[in-house]
């Protein structure tokens, strides 16, 4: 059995949360090209996230990252953005929690755009990351 000792974890999924498939229009430039299993596709890392990441693990979170995809596709994006160092695990994204509670009555869900802004979620409580306190991206 392994034990994660630490009791601030995060997740942070993949696909269209750490790269976004489906590049808007003037984002061309920043894609990176990615070897998907023997075949070349772009992707466009999501930066306002890859920060947040980033700045979790600065803080000292164990950071999760997940795909439904499946770990070793988990992987391959992780080493392609380069997030190795940041990452603790990597894991397909599980298929049933077993609970008494809901999720969202034990965790937050936060999303970004790829400017950065919180797009808010109406059923999901609102979640401010960022301090002026805490340590800045610095890599």
């Amino acid at each position: 059995m392994k034990v994660i000792e630490n009791e601030n974890i995060v997740c942070i999924d993949v696909d269209d949360t750490l790269a976004i498939w489906n590049i808007p229009p003037g984002r061309e430039g920043e894609a990176i090209l990615f070897n998907n299993f023997g075949f070349a596709e772009w992707l466009l890392p999501h930066g306002a996230h890859i920060k947040l990441l980033k700045q979790f693990k600065a803080r000292g979170q164990f950071v999760i990252v997940w795909s439904q995809g499946g770990y070793q596709w988990a992987h391959e994006v992780v080493k392609c953005l380069k997030l190795t160092k940041y990452v603790d695990l990597v894991m397909a994204k599980p298929k049933w929690i077993i609970d008494d509670l809901p999720a969202a009555a034990w965790t937050k869900r936060s999303y970004l755009d790829l400017d950065g802004k919180r797009v808010r979620q109406k059923d999901v409580e609102d979640v401010e990351w960022e301090d002026d306190n805490e340590p800045n991206d610095q890599e």
